[in-house]
């Protein structure tokens, strides 16, 4: 049997000084916590490559993980904007979609596609018997107060997914050999805190709309907070601010404990603090890397025989080709 496991957490972004952390690390189950480097890699939860879309009744990365916004995301969201000239909607909106491709770019695999006219935004109804199946779209965008959503109370974003205890499919076209398999996630924003949206100009105690999106994202692919667990932080070398060298056949190969520290990382626990940060460093896209290795996908071998086959019908094409221009060619006749 299947056991199911709920995954929980919650973007602490106020703001605030914190340790730097170079490397990335892993989200753990909240009901099974894990003590050991090779533990976290070992039930590492992701999303799967497998084609098809939620409406199919398929939820995978293949074709674009599919991304839902609540009809009154910016009728509750814009009110909180501290800043002189708030954004209107279009402009969250375009900030949301660019924090996004943050994660995105350069990924061979990974995107997001908008389905908010399409599919509904929804959380699991309370006390469902079976949430991990998946509400609304495969990533959810609400913004909802402490009543409505009680984990939101104290933090800027909260993030919350379900998976299964399936190995999940690898973006290279392997099945992994343990971990779980995300089905669906929901980025809950708080109606109650302050937002700022020009990363120019910076307001004290409020949240910058874009880091917090770029790193609650983040979550929700499967990455936690570095700065409060270094001593699970993953490199494959131990020098600060390098390319993090992930081998996209076996993603796991090389990676090692490093407690080497870097400040500027998305997925640092008080990443919208008033400094904004707008693009990955190295160890964000190094645990995406480990997560979603961006290697073509594997497609199905060829059987030998096949292949043979095939080249001997292809040889057998080519001479009978021949034979039939020779036949064909005109024959010279002798004068009498």
């Amino acid at each position: 049997m299947i056991r199911l496991r709920r995954f929980v957490v919650c973007g602490l972004l106020f703001g605030g000084l914190v340790p730097s952390a170079q490397a990335f690390v892993l989200l753990e189950r909240d009901d099974q916590p894990v003590n050991t480097v090779e533990e976290a890699v070992e039930t590492a939860a992701r999303w799967s490559y497998e084609p098809g879309s939620v409406t199919e009744g398929v939820r995978g990365l293949d074709e674009g993980l599919e991304v839902a916004i609540a009809t009154n995301f910016c009728e509750r969201l814009v009110p909180q904007f501290r800043d002189p000239y708030p954004p209107d909607c279009d402009q969250v909106k375009t900030a949301l979609k660019v924090a996004l491709n943050q994660w995105a770019e350069e990924h061979p695999v990974l995107k997001f596609v908008d389905v908010s006219g399409t599919i509904t935004p929804a959380l699991p109804p309370p006390n469902h018997p079976e949430p991990w199946q998946g509400f609304g779209a495969e990533l959810d965008f609400f913004v909802l107060n402490g009543q409505e959503y009680p984990a939101v109370s104290e933090v800027g974003g909260y993030t919350s997914y379900w998976s299964v205890n399936k190995p999940p499919r690898l973006t290279n076209g392997q099945k992994a050999e343990g971990g779980s398999t995300i089905n669906s996630a929901d980025i809950i924003l708080n109606a109650e805190t302050c937002f700022f949206f020009n990363a120019q100009q910076p307001i004290p105690e409020c949240n910058h709309f874009q880091s917090l999106v770029l790193h609650e994202v983040g979550h929700a692919l499967g990455l936690g907070h570095p700065d409060e667990l270094p001593e699970r932080n993953l490199d494959t070398d131990r020098s600060p601010a390098t390319e993090i060298a992930i081998n996209c056949e076996q993603p796991a190969q090389g990676l090692q404990a490093s407690p080497a520290l870097e400040p500027n990382a998305a997925m640092n626990g008080y990443a919208g603090r008033p400094a904004p940060l707008l693009k990955l460093t190295e160890d964000d896209r190094g645990g995406l890397r480990f997560l979603y290795p961006p290697c073509t996908p594997a497609r199905k071998r060829i059987p030998l025989w096949l292949l043979a086959v095939s080249l001997l019908a292809g040889i057998l094409l080519i001479v009978g080709s021949l034979l039939f221009l020779l036949l064909q060619r005109p024959q010279k006749v002798k004068p009498r």
